[in-house]
């Protein structure tokens, strides 16, 4: 007798339905205070969230590096995040804290500069990461959105 409960393709719908779930979440929550999503149409902000690679940094950890070409956008999901400029020698500014909600890395993946600032965790972080290919990709399947 076959129970289409363990079907194969049953399980990867209820497992899709799962993911979808989870980024609906973790875009509402993430819309609230960023004001690059709060622009996106939700179900396009959504669909953004769902193709990020979430990465886990400890303190001190560089997420981004100064004087590269940034590939990718990142939004801080949990912990904070310090943004600081290097000068010459060893001079350095911290130029800001980042929360859950801010985004950071979007200027060189839209311009193609280079990075003008180094990122790093403040204690332990997780980092949504959108490689600017996928974005890209999300972005021509839905122009609208954009």
């Amino acid at each position: 007798e076959f129970s289409a409960a363990a079907s194969p393709v049953t399980g990867e719908v209820a497992f899709t339905r799962r993911l979808e779930r989870g980024a609906q979440a973790a875009t509402a929550i993430l819309r609230k205070h960023n004001p690059f999503l709060t622009r996106l149409p939700k179900d396009v902000a959504t669909d953004l969230v769902a193709v990020c690679k979430t990465e886990k940094f400890e303190e001190g950890e560089i997420i981004l590096m100064q004087g590269v070409v940034g590939d990718h956008l990142y939004i801080v999901s949990e912990g904070t995040v310090e943004v600081a400029k290097r000068g010459e020698g060893k001079d350095e500014t911290v130029l800001v804290t980042l929360d859950p909600g801010n985004c950071f890395g979007e200027m060189s993946i839209l311009t193609g500069e280079i990075t003008s600032a180094e990122v790093r965790s403040k204690g332990s972080s997780k980092i949504l990461c959108l490689h600017k290919d996928k974005l890209e990709g999300l972005l021509l399947r839905r122009p609208a959105g954009a």
